[in-house]
């Protein structure tokens, strides 16, 4: 964060190749300095990073809890997804073939930005690089 507030920086994909950008008003700066409109038509919007793991919390909903018919875990349980859930900004969600639940659900997600492991509950903020949606 800067003084002026948070800054926002974006991937995207400009005439073939990905570039990362960050937004100055209503326009995406590149590194190189080159400016571009923020067009959805002129470019892809790609996840502002490309992490190693995805990892995602169990029946943190209490509906999903009922839903389930099961009790909530003492503690947090977890689930891994794969990078490749990850979808560009305003591409296709595809049903694979013989998809019985497809299910959507709007997720808060923190993006973790340098290595954590063994942390105290007190360090765990200095490691948050963004927060973004998620389903």
């Amino acid at each position: 964060m800067t003084i002026g507030g948070p800054v926002e920086f974006r991937r995207i994909v400009l005439d073939g190749a990905i570039i990362e950008v960050q937004r100055r008003g209503d326009t995406l700066v590149a590194r190189d300095g080159r400016r571009v409109a923020i067009d959805d038509d002129a470019v892809t919007h790609l996840a502002p990073t490309t992490p190693s793991k995805i990892l995602c919390c169990h029946l943190n909903h209490l509906s999903r809890v009922r839903e389930f018919a099961v009790s909530l875990p003492p503690a947090p349980t977890w689930f891994q997804k794969p990078v490749s859930a990850l979808n560009a900004h305003g591409g296709a969600v595809v049903r694979p073939a013989n998809c019985q639940y497809l299910n959507y659900e709007g997720e808060v997600a923190i993006v973790i930005g340098t290595t954590a492991r063994n942390i105290t509950v007190a360090d765990a903020a200095s490691h948050i690089a963004g927060y973004t949606i998620a389903n």
